[in-house]
């Protein structure tokens, strides 16, 4: 809520989402933009939308035959968004029986498509070939849909992720849907780049235990750190329990400035780490596990790199922990 409130600001045409529930949450809030929800609904969840005002897509011929008995006998227009799969192979229509289903949806008049979208799968990588291809299928349904006249004027036209936004500018059509770029966060290392651009999310916390431990002992679940030699060690009281990332012998921390290595095999509420650089660290002196300092950084990328997954995963997690405190 806290990000949609600051988007306000832009007057974004829609809040995309991917759930009812994330809809309802959203819509308690004061925004004034409308909601799209992504993806495919059940009849039960179409209909929640249509009471609630929501944009949703629809992908289904029975469903357009129901909604449009339901927008005769409300007496009002009932309008919904398509997803045109073009090769991502997840959700829609495919690019191959768009035309038959776009001239069905056409000749009910109490309906009104309000939308049409594709989504690229290779928009964040340095070889965009599939996304040209994606690209080339997305603009013929259009193309078709204009020249039939299946679609009006104000038909939404979007196909741009945050990948496409960055680096497939003739794919931008009416509308692009920026997701992780608004947090500071880029989608892959090959993106072009803008300047300003910083990352929004921080997590810190602080040294719980400290203590000394000899050559040969054991640290972590799975005796997975063994001391080479006498060592300083602390603790900090989150794990993978509260969104970090479970690891092994991976990553680092920083404490006063120095990188923190993490050895053993952090716990569900505990993560040990190496304090034989940090100098004379206390108990109660600040963690960063991802943020920067004035000479050094730990990103969502590296996270993400050190648990073998995408900087997505890393701040959904850690996201929805701070929603549950």
């Amino acid at each position: 809520n806290l990000l949609a409130l600051h988007c306000e600001n832009f007057r974004p045409r829609f809040f995309a989402v991917s759930s009812i529930e994330q809809a309802t949450v959203l819509s308690k809030t004061t925004l004034a933009r409308p909601i799209m929800i992504l993806g495919d609904r059940r009849w039960e969840e179409i209909l929640f939308c249509v009471e609630e005002g929501y944009s949703f897509f629809v992908h289904r011929l029975d469903f357009v035959e129901k909604l449009s008995r339901l927008g005769e006998k409300k007496q009002e227009k009932i309008s919904f968004q398509i997803n045109i799969d073009t090769g991502m192979s997840r959700y829609g229509v495919s690019w191959r029986d768009a035309n038959d289903f776009l001239s069905g949806v056409r000749i009910h008049s109490s309906l009104h498509i309000e939308g049409l979208m594709t989504h690229l799968a290779q928009s964040d990588e340095l070889d965009k070939s599939f996304a040209g291809i994606q690209l080339e299928r997305f603009q013929g349904v259009v193309q078709n849909a204009k020249h039939n006249k299946w679609i009006d004027n104000d038909c939404l036209v979007h196909g741009s992720n945050t990948g496409g936004y960055l680096d497939l500018p003739h794919a931008h059509f009416d509308a692009v849907r920026l997701g992780i770029l608004p947090l500071g966060v880029y989608p892959s290392e090959t993106c072009r780049r803008i300047e300003g651009i910083k990352p929004v999310m921080s997590l810190t916390s602080t040294l719980a235990s400290t203590r000394n431990i000899e050559m040969g002992d054991h640290v972590g679940y799975g005796m997975h750190f063994t001391a080479k030699k006498k060592m300083k060690i602390g603790t900090i009281p989150l794990g993978y329990g509260q969104g970090y990332p479970r690891l092994r012998n991976q990553g680092f921390v920083l404490i006063r400035g120095k990188r923190a290595p993490i050895i053993g095999g952090n716990s569900m509420d505990a993560s040990m780490v190496d304090l034989s650089r940090c100098g004379d660290c206390q108990t109660g002196d600040e963690v960063i596990l991802l943020g920067s300092t004035a000479h050094d950084q730990i990103s969502c990328r590296d996270l993400a790199s050190w648990s073998n997954t995408v900087p997505y995963e890393i701040m959904l997690k850690l996201g929805k922990m701070h929603e549950l405190q």
